[in-house]
């Protein structure tokens, strides 16, 4: 979910012909449909698009009553934090923390 988009943004951007199009956008022009080019239904059903992600949700959009992506998106991270289970025992949590409160509430460490 949030990896897999995370993932996609830090890709960068794929500037080859196919995905820079400019043969379709030559060829369907100003104020043109898109939606019917054999190059975009093509990457509308790449898997590797952002459009396969269950954040980008096409279906509803527009719809004032329907949650975009960024509330989609922090939904899921509210859940999975709900339900997480820490794989990391209570003992060795709490020693982390107490090390490092200690070592940042001593002036002479706190800047290193």
């Amino acid at each position: 979910g949030l990896a897999s988009m995370t993932e996609y943004v830090s890709a960068g951007m794929d500037l080859s012909d196919d995905k820079f199009a400019e043969d379709s956008i030559h060829s369907v022009g100003p104020g043109g449909n898109f939606m019917m080019e054999d190059l975009t239904i093509k990457l509308l059903r790449d898997k590797k698009e952002f459009y396969q992600n269950p954040y980008f949700d096409v279906s509803e959009s527009g719809n004032p009553e329907n949650s975009g992506m960024y509330e989609a998106a922090h939904n899921k991270a509210e859940e999975l934090v709900q339900v997480y289970k820490p794989s990391v025992s209570e003992k060795v949590r709490l020693a982390i923390k107490d090390f490092f409160r200690r070592k940042y509430s001593d002036p002479s460490v706190a800047d290193m």
